[in-house]
């Protein structure tokens, strides 16, 4: 946790993270409110071998701010669950982590907050929707709403790290 809160900077070196290694500090974080609030975090299996180079705080953060949202949406459910789920697609060359939640959807509001910088809410889930937007590109990469899903889910995709590149594992 002291490393996520520590101040992130533009200086701040580019690391080869272990997609699993992530996913997992991320569930050491938010697990314990998780099951405070009666939430089952689903985790499927994550290869290994699946890297990417970029800023982890920066990921962390993404990451929390999609858990905390779905963890709202799905307070005073009946059976409330999160899951993240990650896969390889175009050709082995993006990762792609889907975060969804039991809730039925997600709102409108929070569309057109990844589609507008600062989507001028007031809501913090917007803002941070937006704000996870915004880091995701500078990491070459995009965050989406899978509207065909029936539960509200969010996906995330970045480029694998390729082989025989100079960051640093992390």
């Amino acid at each position: 946790l002291r490393n996520y809160s520590r101040p992130i900077t533009d200086f701040e070196r580019i690391k080869r993270i272990h997609v699993h290694k992530l996913l997992q500090e991320l569930t050491e974080m938010s697990g314990w409110l998780l099951g405070k609030a009666g939430v089952e975090l689903r985790c499927e299996p994550i290869p290994e071998s699946l890297a990417l180079d970029g800023h982890t705080n920066q990921l962390l953060q993404v990451l929390i701010t999609l858990i905390n949202n779905a963890r709202d949406a799905v307070s005073g459910l009946p059976e409330p669950w999160i899951s993240l789920a990650v896969r390889v697609i175009k050709g082995g060359q993006t990762v792609e982590i889907r975060v969804m939640d039991s809730s039925d959807g997600v709102p409108e509001e929070l569309h057109n907050a990844i589609n507008k910088a600062f989507a001028g809410s007031s809501s913090a889930a917007a803002l941070g929707v937006s704000t996870s937007k915004r880091i995701l590109n500078t990491h070459g990469g995009d965050l989406t709403v899978d509207r065909e899903c029936p539960h509200a889910c969010f996906v995330i995709r970045l480029p694998l790290a390729k082989t025989g590149t100079s960051a640093q594992a992390a």
